[in-house]
């Protein structure tokens, strides 16, 4: 019992932070160049590609910078979104120098997209490095969200072994815990478990599904 108590102690912060993580995420995002960057991306959806033009690198602009942007900005809706939501904040910097790498998901009437806006400040002057447009059908959380819609009989055999095995770990454990533990200290024996688990994740069409066993090794002293 008391190592049961032990373990609600230990696991309970762990997921308490798990519920918070978005909050956490929102502390890590450059509120200020997260403006400018949906500023420029609705910018290139109004066409408007003298103030795009404006914000790009000297070190990037170039004589078919225009065309770049225009078949950039032909991948965008022409419509304002339903809703922005940024999805990946980057900030890296080296001396004087930050770089930026934001991704951005736009939720269209009919559509969605995601926007990855590459920024650099330096000497307080910020400048455009990079814009990359992807469209999407749906959302990525719907694309990458758990489900069995169109899973082979492998998949369902992961996902047994992925729910089975833990329950045998923690079982054994407590087993060892509870039966094993007094006597070992008595008698000097140390038990020493070597836990590996491997990432379980649904392979797709022709990949090799890998297992990785559980096991215990006992030395005495």
């Amino acid at each position: 019992m008391y190592f049961m108590r032990r373990l609600i102690v230990l696991l309970l912060p762990i997921a308490l932070l798990g519920c918070d993580r978005d909050a956490m995420f929102e502390k890590f995002i450059p509120k200020d160049e997260e403006a400018i960057a949906k500023g420029l991306i609705a910018k290139l959806s109004a066409r408007d590609y003298p103030a795009v033009e404006a914000k790009v690198d000297k070190s990037l602009q170039s004589s078919d910078m225009r065309r770049k942007l225009e078949e950039i900005a032909e991948l965008i809706p022409a419509e304002v979104p339903k809703s922005t939501h940024t999805i990946g904040a980057i900030t890296n910097k080296f001396n004087e120098v930050t770089e930026y790498g934001l991704t951005i998901e736009y939720e269209y009437s009919e559509s969605w997209l995601v926007a990855s806006v590459s920024m650099r400040r330096s000497n307080d002057a910020l400048t455009l490095f990079g814009i990359h447009v992807a469209p999407h059908k749906q959302s990525l959380e719907t694309e990458n969200a758990f489900s069995f819609t169109g899973k082979g009989w492998l998949h369902y055999v992961v996902i047994c072994l992925a729910i089975i095995i833990p329950v045998l770990v923690v079982y054994a454990i407590v087993m060892c815990a509870r039966t094993c533990c007094p006597a070992v200290i008595r008698s000097g024996v140390w038990l020493a478990c070597a836990l590996k688990i491997a990432p379980i994740a649904f392979p797709r069409p022709g990949a090799v599904c890998k297992f990785t066993c559980v096991g215990f090794r006992e030395a005495w002293a």
